[in-house]
């Protein structure tokens, strides 16, 4: 009985007690509203730095990549005077570079936008754009440091221009891509894209180093890639190689949580 009465007095008798838990409730999902909007408000300061480094070193290598081909290009016109400007574009040093700066100026109104807080990261056509471009700049890289380096020596190819667009151009946008670039994760599907600038470029050196040659109008055979009669050689390794670099930028875009 005295079990009843107690349990009637904690139904009927303690009118506080449910009010005092359904208070405790609200209290505890207010503090977690607050806790989330505090934590998204330092995420969205958080990727507002992010973007904002991203879009100064944007700015900064699409600066010094034109200044590079600029000046690359005057030194072509000053020791070849019959040579026109578009010559320097012969070079894949160059088309990479050049495609990674269009492909930041591209991207610069979207960066713009993310920090306006109208969009919160670059649609998937860009980042793949962005993909492709550092892809193309990380073969000119590892080109010139595991190739040409020890072949032409490194002051030659670390001096001037070439600098920018041997290594610190390839940097910025490698950089900026692994690390810096809000968007979506690229899935490993989409590896083959890196492909596209070294097979393009490839096609047009078989054709004017090959096909047609110096002698008939085309070109010298610039890297050595044909010496010997190796150019089948050169060009799957080329391609090869190309693939697990492209393979390596996702896998550390990965590794940063991009």
């Amino acid at each position: 009985m005295f079990g009843a009465l107690l349990s009637v007095h904690r139904g009927q008798f303690d009118p506080y007690g449910a009010a005092s838990r359904n208070a405790g409730c609200r209290d505890r999902a207010l503090s977690k509203r607050v806790l989330t909007q505090d934590r998204l408000r330092c995420y969205n300061q958080s990727m507002n730095i992010q973007t904002l480094i991203a879009l100064i070193l944007q700015a900064v290598m699409i600066l010094l990549t034109v200044l590079s081909l600029l000046i690359t290009r005057h030194h072509e016109r000053t020791e070849h005077p019959e040579r026109t400007g578009s010559h320097i574009f012969r070079y894949f040093t160059n088309d990479s570079n050049a495609f990674a700066a269009v492909t930041a100026a591209v991207s610069i109104p979207f960066y713009v936008k993310i920090m306006a807080g109208s969009t919160s990261a670059l649609p998937l056509p860009l980042i793949l754009l962005y993909f492709t471009a550092s892809s193309a700049v990380f073969v000119t890289l590892t080109t010139v440091l595991f190739f040409l380096g020890p072949m032409m020596g490194y002051k030659e190819l670390f001096s001037g221009p070439a600098l920018h667009l041997h290594l610190t151009g390839p940097l910025l946008m490698c950089v900026s891509f692994v690390l810096l670039l809000p968007g979506k994760r690229v899935a490993y599907g989409y590896v083959p894209l890196c492909l596209l600038p070294t097979l393009l470029y490839g096609i047009v050196y078989f054709v004017m180093v090959v096909v047609r040659g110096s002698e008939n109008g085309g070109w010298p055979d610039l890297y050595n890639f044909n010496q010997g009669g190796r150019g089948a050689i050169s060009s799957v390794a080329m391609l090869a190689g190309t693939f697990l670099l492209g393979m390596l930028l996702l896998f550390l875009r990965s590794l940063a949580g991009s």
